[in-house]
């Protein structure tokens, strides 16, 4: 067993006095993984060994728990919550370029889940809304310069609003209290708290 390593692909090598050297190698391991071996150590010299490649598909038989590796490409492409998407690029152009764009999402448009269906619980209320605009171009000053395959700007305005209802609880002090008598201050179970 060997815990904490740091993700990569690795190459085990099992040998034993009296039994044949085994190695595996293109190990694969990512992050939380945990993976188990089966070796079964052929009778003979440690000098002939048995060499095994891993397979692109590692069985994980140690734990039930599913899991799979998000690469950087697939992070910076999948429309996460919340719309934060990591990185922008932005091209040049040699107009000025006046974009829009909103993103909607409203509970009305959701469908419920199958355990509120089943409990007679109607789908919780949810909204967001994200918009913004962009513009850029190049950067024009009539008879003074002219900068449209050397000097651009860009501007971009996002804004999101999620409306959403919000409860408090707050403890406010006793009247005996404001006059600096705690004789009845107690904690969670009803017992007495000394204040020194």
């Amino acid at each position: 067993m060997q815990p904490y390593l740091i993700p990569g692909d690795y190459r085990l090598t099992v040998e034993k006095k009296g039994f044949q050297k085994h190695t595996t190698s293109d190990l694969k391991v990512s992050v939380q993984q945990t993976i188990a071996l089966d070796i079964q150590l052929a009778v003979g010299e440690v000098t002939t060994t048995a060499e095994v490649s891993a397979g692109a598909a590692q069985l994980a038989t140690t734990t039930s728990a599913v899991s799979t590796v998000i690469t950087n490409k697939a992070m910076l492409d999948l429309p996460l919550n919340g719309r934060n998407h990591g990185s922008h690029q932005v091209r040049h152009q040699r107009r000025a370029r006046v974009t829009l764009f909103e993103y909607l999402r409203n509970s009305k448009l959701d469908a419920n889940s199958w355990a509120n269906n089943r409990n007679g619980v109607r789908r919780a209320a949810f909204q967001r809304n994200q918009f913004g605009a962009t513009i850029g171009g190049p950067v024009l000053l009539p008879k003074l310069y002219d900068g449209r395959n050397r000097a651009f700007f860009f501007f971009a305005e996002q804004s999101t609003r999620t409306p959403s209802q919000a409860g408090a609880t707050a403890t406010v002090p006793l009247p005996e209290w404001r006059n600096g008598d705690f004789s009845n201050l107690r904690n969670g179970n009803g017992q007495a708290i000394t204040v020194f």
